[in-house]
């Protein structure tokens, strides 16, 4: 039964149990009931804050570690994910800004002294004006994993709140400067959660999402991301697929015609399930679908004898299946030999019966 519009009663009320495991819950419960009745917000979020200050309070002074520890740090995460979810309505996304700005830039009670009366009301201003609390170019460098986890939830403030978007590309463009590994991946991270639940919203995000495709800027787990957002926009039909194939490739320094997959595994997955996007277009652009459709097949024929690199032959097969059997087969011009066509009829019949790949059979039409 749906009890999402529900009063949040009996998850405020275990917002405070003694159990990490049921604040977690009661937590998401929360988050949930705000999203399909954002008038709750206001008056959910304050209590809502209030217990996870006083848990975060408690087990400062208590010594946990292992799972117990785990459970705690997951509580506190799915509390921050309820007060993102509570920006779904305007007075809520102050609120919200507030609990997430600790974790970039220390927040200090007499800063609120800085904010116009209007504001500290509730006024029309209330949500721009605390927006330009933390999340700043001129922020102070917080600590790295903190700081990816900010731009996941800085994010999931977008989503609920458009409003946010100043903050969060100002976010992005900060995080891109940075040469740790943990914050680009947490930028990656948040520039693929936008597409996720917004891929028109986050064709507005395409600056930053440049950065993150050059394989020499950004670790393999973050440009596997922006891959995967590319796609994801790609799929949507909101971003021209042949138009960010051309940008994806010249970000990593290779021809359109003769790209390679890339080295590192998770990025290689990426790339082979976004060659899938290119079926959407390619009856009107014969000879660059045929160009990604050799470059799928080459991603399926990547080290066969490999078990550990299934996952991108999968992915490969899965791009292959999207495309009309005519474009893989056939040569683009019409006037050329069988042999210039992107994937060779009997290699790929013979492939898609021999390959081990989990799902290769799936994939047959």
């Amino acid at each position: 039964r749906d009890v999402s519009h529900a009063p949040p009663l009996l998850p405020l009320a275990l917002a405070s149990h003694p159990s990490a495991r049921v604040r977690e819950a009661a937590a998401a419960a929360l988050g949930e009931r705000m999203v399909a009745v954002p008038s709750r917000a206001p008056a959910t979020l304050p209590p809502l804050l209030l217990a996870v200050t006083s848990a975060s309070i408690a087990e400062t002074k208590t010594t946990r570690g292992g799972l117990a520890a785990m459970d705690e740090a997951r509580a506190v995460l799915a509390a921050l994910r309820a007060a993102t979810a509570g920006a779904a309505h305007p007075l809520g996304a102050p609120v919200a800004l507030r609990a997430l700005s600790p974790l970039v830039t220390p927040f200090e009670m007499d800063e609120m002294d800085e904010v116009p009366t209007s504001s500290k009301r509730g006024g029309s201003k209330a949500g721009d004006d605390a927006l330009k609390l933390g999340f700043t170019a001129a922020a102070k460098t917080p600590e790295p994993k903190a700081h990816a986890l900010a731009l996941v939830l800085l994010a999931d403030l977008w989503c609920h709140h458009k409003g946010a978007f100043p903050r969060l590309r100002a976010a992005l463009d900060h995080a891109s400067t940075s040469r740790d590994p943990a914050v680009l991946i947490g930028a990656a991270a948040a520039l693929a959660k936008c597409a996720r639940k917004d891929p028109a919203g986050a064709c507005d995000l395409v600056g930053p999402l440049r950065f993150f495709l050059d394989p020499s800027r950004v670790p393999p787990v973050a440009r596997a991301l922006a891959l995967e957002t590319v796609r994801t926009m790609c799929d949507a039909d909101v971003l021209d697929f042949y138009a960010a194939f051309r940008v994806v490739v010249a970000a990593a320094g290779e021809d359109e015609s003769g790209a390679p997959p890339p080295r590192e595994g998770g990025a290689r997955r990426e790339w082979a399930r976004l060659l899938g996007a290119g079926w959407l277009d390619a009856a009107a652009r014969p000879d660059a679908a045929a160009a990604v459709a050799g470059a799928a097949w080459e991603c399926a024929a990547w080290n066969p004898g490999d078990s550990n690199d299934e996952g991108t032959r999968e992915a490969a097969y899965g791009a292959l299946a999207r495309f009309d059997p005519e474009t893989l087969v056939a040569p683009p011009g019409g006037d050329e030999s069988p042999a210039d066509a992107p994937v060779p009829a009997d290699e790929l019949a013979t492939a898609y019966l021999t390959d081990p790949a989990p799902t290769t059979s799936g994939t047959i039409r």
